[in-house]
């Protein structure tokens, strides 16, 4: 028992181990650099775009009233929260609960976190599928096995990513409030920072797929650019696939088999994710880990049998 403690002990202290070195490395690269630049773009484009949106939209109420426009967007939109007619327009959508529940967060909140929950899983995704790869081509691989083990050089790595992504979501909140403050008015700095890093948490779960087929195909393919384009084929591809499975399901055995096949994937992840249930929440988010584990685990079938 405490050989397999002191095994344990040596596993986790050398999977944090590669996981500094695997930051550590990527901050000194352009690639990652470019990878972070182009999602903070990401980020000020869609918050840009909800602005602008609300903007127009408030001068042509003001328009209509014959009342003067206001220079930052907002200030309507609060009123219309404030006195419900904005849950009046979202009720019968998503029902009057859920409408109610919805606007308790800041518009900018709930519109920057669904943007970084598109970009977040592209940023892993990408980042993620060269990392094991190019320690293959370079041959630094031998170093670190010196070091570690492959188990904990993968998961390492894995961890690795996953802090990106947490760092990913401290960027997109700084820029979210910078933009609030300084283009919008009537936005309480808590409550948007509070909701940005909350679903910033339930980004980063539902990002936990991408960066599993990431390291999947890392682990599978030699080269780093070949290793990034499987991962993105690959990931561009399931959801066509369940769409497909979608058409051909049935209670015959077949029908069954490709009702086990969308377990493997995200299929309807978002909606759960973002569910006022908490239980829901709970199951999506261990859902979305299992798949992540799923692709990790079938890449490293293949990475433990290759020759180094």
């Amino acid at each position: 028992m405490t050989g397999m403690l002191k095994d344990a002990l040596r596993l986790l202290r050398d999977t944090g181990w590669v996981a500094v070195y695997e930051v550590s490395e990527a901050l000194r690269t352009r690639l990652f650099q470019i990878a972070v630049v182009v999602y903070v773009g990401g980020i000020g484009a869609g918050n840009a775009t909800l602005i602008l949106a609300l903007h127009r939209m408030e001068a042509e109420f003001a328009e209509m009233l014959g009342v003067p426009t206001t220079r930052r967007p907002g200030s309507m939109l609060g009123a219309l929260q404030e006195s419900g007619r904005l849950t009046e327009v979202l009720s019968p959508f998503v029902g009057e609960a859920d409408a109610a529940r919805l606007l308790d967060d800041p518009i900018l909140a709930i519109w920057a976190s669904a943007v970084g929950t598109l970009l977040i899983p592209l940023l892993l995704l990408f980042t993620s599928s060269g990392s094991v790869a190019t320690e293959v081509q370079s041959r630094s691989i031998r170093y670190l096995l010196v070091r570690a083990d492959r188990l904990a050089i993968v998961g390492g790595k894995a961890l690795g990513h996953l802090l990106f992504g947490v760092v990913a979501v401290g960027v997109g909140v700084f820029v979210t409030l910078l933009m609030s403050q300084t283009l919008m008015v009537a936005v309480a700095p808590g409550p948007l920072v509070w909701s940005l890093a909350t679903r910033g948490l339930l980004s980063l779960s539902y990002a936990l797929p991408a960066l599993g087929i990431g390291l999947f195909a890392s682990q599978v393919v030699p080269s780093p650019n070949g290793a990034r384009l499987v991962a993105i084929l690959t990931y561009l591809a399931l959801p066509i696939l369940v769409s497909i499975a979608d058409e051909y399901t049935s209670p015959t055995l077949p029908g069954r088999l490709l009702d086990l096949f969308q377990l493997f994937t995200w299929s309807g992840l978002w909606g759960r994710l973002w569910s006022f249930d908490l239980h829901e929440m709970i199951v999506a988010v261990a859902h979305a880990a299992a798949v992540g584990l799923f692709w990790f685990s079938l890449g490293f079938a293949r990475f433990l049998r290759r020759a180094l």
